[in-house]
């Protein structure tokens, strides 16, 4: 899979994505609800169920799908998620949108969002794991 694909496919999620729309972050246990609070054309703002505000680019969406494409992450080998907001501890697949959205952790919103496009599915048990349902 190359980049230019995993563009493609976040550039076509994009024009799909409206301000308003609920997803729930992949936890069965401490799942939260945020919605999209702002869309532009390379960044949205959600807002989290405290009320926060967390800014995600384009980039991180397109670094997360890449990830997930390179290492062959499937349904037979799922990726775990490993978000922390230690960036020290975050896992790859978390350090990776993260490194495309000025260090700030993301992947909590991406997965959901991506899930919500049939893109990836996901695991909420822990540890939760999400991995690529199409190609």
């Amino acid at each position: 899979m190359s980049c230019s694909q995993c563009e493609k496919d976040i550039e076509n999620l994009w024009s799909r994505i409206r301000g308003g729309q609920k997803f729930c972050t992949p936890d069965n246990l401490r799942g939260a609800v945020f919605h999209v609070s702002n869309i532009g054309a390379n960044q949205m703002t959600i807002q989290t169920q405290n009320g926060s505000l967390v800014s995600i680019r384009q980039p991180a969406f397109v670094a997360a799908l890449h990830y997930l494409h390179a290492n062959k992450h499937d349904k037979n080998h799922r990726c775990e998620i490993r978000s922390s907001n230690d960036s020290a501890n975050a896992g790859p697949l978390c350090k990776a949108s993260r490194d495309n959205n000025d260090n700030i952790r993301c992947i909590n919103y991406i997965v959901p969002i991506l899930e919500a496009s049939n893109i990836v599915a996901v695991d909420g048990n822990r540890p939760n794991k999400t991995w690529i349902v199409r190609d």
